[in-house]
Order: structure tokens, then sequence, then C-alpha cells
């Protein structure tokens, strides 16, 4: 799967797939964990949309592993 070109957006679409229903549990009842707070509206906010919020969710969690991966592979 990583030899490939579209490698990395078929990973980010099987981390969101995976992130799915716990972002979206998240947004129906929000919790003091980090994907609770990230996804729960400010004082104020209208909730996020489903899939802004899965969006939002793969981002954060998925942010620096280009430099992990990058790093690891010169080690």
């Amino acid at each position: 799967i990583l030899d490939s070109e579209d490698a990395e957006p078929r990973l980010m679409e099987r981390f969101a797939d995976y992130i799915r229903p716990h972002a979206l549990a998240r947004l129906r009842r929000p919790s003091a964990d980090l994907l609770g707070r990230l996804l729960s509206p400010g004082a104020g906010e209208e909730p996020m949309e489903d899939g802004r919020a899965v969006d939002m969710a793969t981002t954060v969690l998925t942010g620096g592993i280009d430099t992990v991966v990058s790093t690891l592979s010169l080690a």
C-alpha cells in the first residue's frame, strides 16, 4: 500500500473511516477527551457538520505523520 503514488490518500481515507464513528459519537455526546474538546462547539457556536468533524479529527490526529515517516526512512 505504501509503494504506490496514491498510497497517502488511501491511508487517509482508511483513517477517516476508522475515526468517523468516534468523531460522530463525540459530536452527539461531547466529552473531556481530546476529540471531544476538539469537536465540541464553543459558546454561542453551532455544532460542526458531520463531514467537517471527521475531516478535522483526521487532520489533527494524523498531523505530522509525513515527518515521522520521512525521519524513519532515513534511519
